[in-house]
């Protein structure tokens, strides 16, 4: 006897357009988070979809500044749920982490000491998603919350393809991403939505 895998049914273009709706108006929410904590105007990319473990995170960012997200980055990873399920992740390349982090712990003392820079990089991501996830759930007029963080410091995309794993059993296969950043391009976040459908 031949035994056949089910296939999954595949998500409608409008399921798909929907989430990158809700995924646009969060992330603005958050650039404009990102804007208070380093003092600059900041920017979004318009949300892209992807298969869930194709390209580096980041690779939509490359039209600006020819660099994907790679290791060492930093990443506070959350669950989510509610009317929307899944992970959310925040994603930091090294450069930009010290960037943001300056601005929010405003010296070079605390800057040096590694339980502060720990502390604000779960606080970054806290008032990132925060902000994405009140803004999905106020436009759907439903309850969305967030996790505790996970807070990976330097193994951000080891853990984001371990994330897709782990998703891909609960059906997902997709990835929504946005980056959210400076003017200058110093100071910018990979944002990442692995929806459950």
């Amino acid at each position: 006897m031949e035994f056949v895998t089910p296939k999954r049914p595949k998500r409608s273009d409008t399921e798909i357009d929907r989430l990158l709706e809700l995924v646009s108006i969060g992330a603005g929410h958050a650039a404009g988070a990102l804007a208070t904590l380093v003092g600059e105007t900041c920017w979004m990319t318009v949300p892209m979809v992807s298969p869930a473990g194709e390209l580096p995170p980041g690779s939509l960012f490359a039209d600006a500044r020819s660099e994907p997200l790679r290791d060492p980055a930093s990443g506070i990873f959350f669950e989510v749920r509610g009317a929307l399920r899944g992970s959310m992740a925040v994603l930091l390349p090294g450069d930009a982490r010290a960037r943001i982090l300056r601005g929010m712990l405003g010296g070079p003392a605390a800057f040096e000491d590694q339980e502060h820079r720990v502390s604000a990089l779960q606080e970054l991501g806290n008032i990132l998603v925060s902000h994405v996830v009140s803004a999905m759930a106020d436009t759907l007029g439903e309850t969305i919350l967030p996790s505790i963080p996970t807070l990976a410091l330097r193994d951000a995309v080891g853990v984001l393809s371990s994330l897709v794993t782990v998703r891909e059993t609960d059906g997902t296969n997709l990835r929504l991403e946005t980056v959210i950043a400076d003017r200058d391009g110093e100071a910018w976040a990979v944002l990442v939505f692995l929806p459950v459908f």
